[in-house]
């Protein structure tokens, strides 16, 4: 029950932050339960996919057989670049977007 509470708690401040601020709830669905419950990078992924309703069967069966074949380690590392790129990608259009007007 405690873990429950824990879960929903970190789930409305990541959807508080995420509304309040603009970005996807990936961003902070994923990092938060992670780090303030407890939970695998995996379950954390699989948690946030299906709380954001996210999910199509086949490629879910495709990842989910794929993140169970990397070492946790591996998953971090790869969201975290995910993180790093999406920002990039964010950062660029908002400069050419004030260049151009």
């Amino acid at each position: 029950m405690r873990r429950t509470l824990q879960l929903a708690g970190v789930g409305t401040l990541a959807g508080l932050f995420s509304g309040l601020f603009g970005v996807g709830g990936g961003i902070l669905f994923v990092p938060a339960p992670a780090i303030f419950a407890g939970l695998s990078q995996l379950e954390a992924e699989a948690t946030s996919l299906l709380a954001t309703g996210n999910l199509q069967l086949r490629a879910g069966l495709l990842v989910g057989a794929l993140a169970i074949a990397v070492p946790e380690r591996g998953l971090e590392h790869g969201f975290a670049a995910l993180l790093l790129f999406t920002a990039y990608q964010v950062t660029r259009e908002e400069l050419e977007e004030e260049e151009d007007g």
